[in-house]
């Protein structure tokens, strides 16, 4: 998000704020509000709030509408891999989507690693991505790793 924020020159993003120095997120904070222009602030939890100690940022946050992001949910996981690598001008196969889903970390950034290995996995073979590209692209980039009793082996695919 803090990428998406940045390259449509919406304003200046703090990507941590539990690691960021606290007096540049303060004058980060009167900067944007002197100039009109958006601040991005983006934290892991409340707890990096609640770990503010500079009293003016204290209050500043205080005011400052918060917005949780969940981890998405598997519906959501697939949808977003399908409507990705349609982004990228692939078709892919029908159930691609749930296959995947069923193996990923349920997050953001494993959502964006694996269409970029699918991507990837399906631009080297030449092909669209099927399952079998998909299930050698996760293995191959460290999304996934199957058990012994998994039961998508490439024979059965």
């Amino acid at each position: 998000m803090g990428r998406m924020f940045l390259a449509a020159g919406a304003g200046e993003l703090i990507d941590g704020l539990a690691g960021a120095d606290e007096e540049l997120v303060f004058h980060a904070w009167n900067r944007a509000q002197t100039n009109g222009h958006k601040l991005l602030i983006i934290a892991d939890s409340e707890n990096d709030l609640s770990a503010i100690r500079l009293p003016d940022l204290v209050t500043r946050m205080a005011a400052t509408p918060l917005v949780c992001i969940a981890a998405p949910d598997a519906c959501l996981v697939r949808d977003l891999i399908e409507h990705l690598l349609v982004q990228r001008g692939l078709m892919p196969a029908p159930q691609l989507g749930s296959y995947v889903a069923a193996r990923l970390d349920r997050s953001y950034v494993a959502i964006h690693a694996a269409v970029d290995a699918i991507d990837a996995a399906s631009l080297a073979s030449g092909s669209q991505p099927g399952i079998r590209i998909a299930r050698t692209a996760l293995i191959d980039s460290g999304l996934y790793m199957p058990d012994a009793t998994a039961s998508d082996s490439p024979e059965e695919l």
